[in-house]
């Protein structure tokens, strides 16, 4: 309190003009706040980085709704579950039709470039490779040679597949393969591909 009233006084901390009359002056607020049973709430910190991960986690992929909440749906409306905070908490049930429940559903989605995390300081996109490894030289770490970005695309394949080397025939194991089209997920093949495809089937 002695710290809050230092604070108003210096003017370190704005104090709406009328504030004070709501409470019958400022010394029976300041009585009021030392009559009040005040209940500090504090956490246990954590105790290892991933810990600090998960929690990060339930936050920034947190989806606009689960599917447990979802209960069914028909050709109008879907029916889900939400949580009144007025009543206790209790489980509620709302209809809401398709293109609303949709609507609603998209304003959580993030605009094209936008991302849920940004990083900044030692690890920001712009100079990463740079600033961390002054930082490995400031704390006397050993620093390695760092790979190059097929070397760890490779690296990554490994780990997922257990070989860099997914272009390898899998039946003669020696020659390799080579991609002659590729398909954009948010396009639908090329006709003549699929003419091709199905003339390859019916035979």
């Amino acid at each position: 309190m002695a710290n809050l009233l230092k604070l108003i006084k210096e003017e370190q901390l704005y104090i709406p003009p009328d504030y004070f009359k709501h409470y019958n002056g400022k010394v029976a607020w300041r009585r009021m706040l030392y009559d009040k049973d005040w209940v500090v709430f504090t956490k246990k910190p954590f105790s290892t980085c991933k810990h600090v991960i998960d929690y990060l986690g339930r936050y920034s992929h947190r989806v606009a709704i689960t599917d447990s909440r979802i209960l069914t749906s028909n050709e109008e409306c879907v029916f889900f579950k939400w949580k009144g905070n007025t009543d206790g908490g209790k489980n509620k049930l709302m209809r809401l039709k398709g293109t609303k429940f949709i609507r609603r559903f998209i304003m959580h989605i993030l605009p094209p470039h936008f991302r849920r995390i940004r990083h900044y300081g030692l690890i920001s996109n712009a100079s990463k490779a740079k600033s961390i490894a002054q930082a490995r030289i400031a704390i006397g770490l050993k620093i390695g040679q760092l790979l190059t970005k097929s070397e760890r695309k490779a690296l990554a394949i490994f780990k997922l597949f257990g070989t860099p080397d997914l272009d390898t025939c899998p039946r003669c194991k020696v020659g390799k393969m080579k991609a002659i089209f590729g398909i954009n997920k948010n396009k639908s093949p090329p006709p003549e591909l699929l003419q091709k495809i199905k003339n390859l089937n019916s035979k």
